[in-house]
């Protein structure tokens, strides 16, 4: 009877560690589908990756701070937008996320909801 209830706690307590624990991640950035992604978002993606800083007239290279915590906390990230910056006109939601352990973020509408591509 004792082990039975000694039981109960290891399972109450192991419960409580699991609710309580933080998840550490979005899982859109892994389950969306990567045809989503604009093939103008991996023509930029590899410029910004072969030359170090974004096109000419597009707005990036920011570091993007994952406050939301949206994405993986073990890594540090920069933001740069998908459409070229023309004045007086909005930026647009779109914005492409690189991360310094070579992981690359899509999202469409602002931070939301994230594709790993």
């Amino acid at each position: 009877m004792k082990a039975l209830r000694y039981y109960k706690w290891i399972g109450f307590f192991l419960l409580c560690f699991i609710s309580f624990t933080p998840f550490q991640g979005n899982l859109n950035a892994q389950t969306q589908q990567v045809s989503k992604v604009p093939q103008k978002v991996y023509r930029i993606a590899g410029y910004i990756e072969r030359n170090g800083r974004p096109m000419d007239g597009y707005v990036g290279g920011r570091r993007f701070q994952n406050r939301e915590r949206l994405l993986p906390v073990q890594d540090s990230y920069k933001e740069y937008d998908v459409n070229p910056k023309i004045r007086g006109k909005n930026r647009g939601p779109e914005r492409l996320i690189l991360s310094a352990r070579g992981s690359r973020y899509y999202t469409a509408d602002h931070y939301r909801h994230f594709i790993k591509f």
